[in-house]
C-alpha cells in the first residue's frame, strides 16, 4: 500500500469524507478504472522517461490492488471482510492472497516495508 503523506492532500481529503455521506456501493470516486490507469500510465512514462526512474515491477492500477490485498492480510483483516472489499464473489479468489503469505515466505514479507 501507498502511503499519504501531502499535508494539503490529507487535509483536502479529510474535509471531503466529513463532509459526504456514502451509501453502499457508491463509488467514492466517480472515474472509471480505465480512467485511473491512464492516468498511472502517465505518470510512470513520465516518471521513467522525464527523471530517469527504473521499477523493478509493472505498475498498474492491479499492482495497487494487490498491495494493498496482501497488506491488509499482513494487518490482520479477515479474508470474509477483504473479500467484501475487493469485490469477489468468490472466497477462494480472496484466499490467494493468504497463500502468498504462507509460513515459507511471511518472513520476507515482513521485511518490506508499507505504509
Amino acid at each position: 500500500m501507498i502511503g499519504v503523506y501531502d499535508p494539503v492532500y490529507l487535509a483536502e481529503a479529510r474535509r471531503f469524507f466529513s463532509s459526504h455521506t456514502f451509501k453502499a456501493k457508491d463509488p467514492v470516486f466517480s472515474i472509471t478504472r480505465r480512467t485511473a490507469g491512464n492516468w498511472l500510465d502517465k505518470l510512470v512514462l513520465e516518471a521513467e522517461k522525464g527523471r530517469g526512474e527504473v521499477f523493478p515491477i509493472d505498475i498498474s492500477t492491479h499492482t495497487f490492488r494487490h498491495s494493498f490485498a496482501v497488506n491488509a492480510i499482513l494487518h490482520g483483516t479477515d479474508v470474509a471482510v477483504l473479500q467484501s472489499w475487493l469485490g469477489h464473489r468468490d472466497r477462494q479468489s480472496t484466499e490467494i492472497y493468504t497463500k502468498i503469505l504462507s509460513s515459507e515466505t511471511a518472513f520476507l514479507m515482513r521485511r518490506i516495508a508499507f505504509s
